[in-house]
């Protein structure tokens, strides 16, 4: 799930308690505020597999949020790189 919200839903959290106890494996963006320690809601619940993404060094991307709640990351992209060296940004390659 790529969505999010600031503050905990009981509605949302039996949503996804539900859908975990069904065998569903959930999956959440961390989010792209650059929180260095905010994690929203739902990837901030336990029953989910929060992501974060990586720059093109492999390090958490500078939009990325990250905090205790994060449990992988994988490659994001930063439109304002450009990776090859061909003069365009990365939306462009």
């Amino acid at each position: 799930m790529s969505l999010s919200g600031p503050s905990y839903s009981s509605v949302l959290h039996e949503a996804v308690m539900n859908a975990h106890e069904a065998g569903v494996t959930i999956v959440c963006a961390s989010g792209n505020d650059g929180s260095t320690s905010v994690i929203p809601y739902p990837a901030a619940f336990e029953q989910c597999i929060a992501v974060g993404a990586t720059d093109y060094a492999g390090n958490v991307a500078h939009y990325s949020n990250q905090g205790a709640e994060l449990d992988v990351t994988a490659p994001g992209g930063d439109l304002r790189v450009d990776l090859n060296g061909d003069g365009y940004h990365n939306r462009d390659s």
